[in-house]
């Protein structure tokens, strides 16, 4: 059976991007929504939305930024979820959740099927816990890029610092994948970073461990580029 890996590098189209089947979703505005209240605001709940892709697992999640701090408002913040290109139906799960000072609670659950091609408005109803919310969902195979870039503006030195490091990096590569011939590798290697989030000393404890795996590993010297927030960095 031909791997999806295969499948992808057969439609990659003339210019080198690889299709993927994309899950698009519009949170747009909710209303009847109910924010419940005890002990006054120590255990008030105010709800917001959770929105996930099973396919891509437990983690892959997005939660809104709006919280409902009334019953009826606008949210209007967009989500999406890249699937391979193969894909041709999914799940979106839309949580409404919200927590306290002491717990966390989901107050009501929607399962919506998509099949590629979709593209619709919906209004969810939270049966259970009350209140409805306005969403747009699509879900279509794309080969647009969203971000395209052109190193043609940087400057003179970050250019002649990624001359001399894809020297490295080229020769990593190689080690790590000796089963590539020359002419199945980039005249351009990839652009490969790595950055570390923040936390103080924990953060820079596990940079410092995940710099030492990844050396031991031969991948340091693939790394164009390492960055790190707060801890990360020290």
């Amino acid at each position: 059976m031909e791997d999806f890996g295969s499948a992808v590098d057969r439609q990659v189209d003339a210019e080198g991007i690889a299709p993927a089947a994309v899950v698009r979703v519009v949170l747009k505005a909710y209303r009847k929504i109910s924010i419940s209240y005890c002990l006054g605001k120590l255990l008030r709940f105010v709800p917001e939305f959770v929105i996930s892709c099973p396919d891509l697992g437990r983690n892959n999640q997005y939660t809104t930024v709006h919280k409902c701090e009334t019953t009826e408002g606008k949210i209007n913040e967009t989500f999406q979820f890249v699937l391979p290109a193969d894909k041709t139906e999914t799940t979106l799960i839309i949580e409404m959740s919200g927590e306290n000072c002491f717990f966390r609670k989901i107050a009501g659950k929607v399962v919506i099927p998509l099949s590629i091609g979709n593209t619709e408005d919906l209004t969810i109803n939270f049966s259970k816990a009350g209140g409805e919310l306005d969403i747009e969902v699509s879900f279509i195979v794309r080969s647009d890029r969203d971000l395209s870039f052109d190193q043609t503006g940087l400057n003179e030195k970050e250019l002649k610092f990624r001359e001399k490091r894809f020297v490295k990096v080229n020769r990593a590569l190689e080690q790590l994948f000796p089963e590539l011939g020359s002419s199945e590798r980039s005249s351009e290697p990839p652009v490969i970073s790595m950055v570390g989030s923040g936390g103080g000393y924990r953060a820079m404890i596990g940079m410092a461990g995940a710099m030492d795996a990844i050396r031991d590993a031969g991948l340091l010297d693939a790394l164009t580029y390492v960055s790190g927030l707060s801890g990360s960095g020290w």
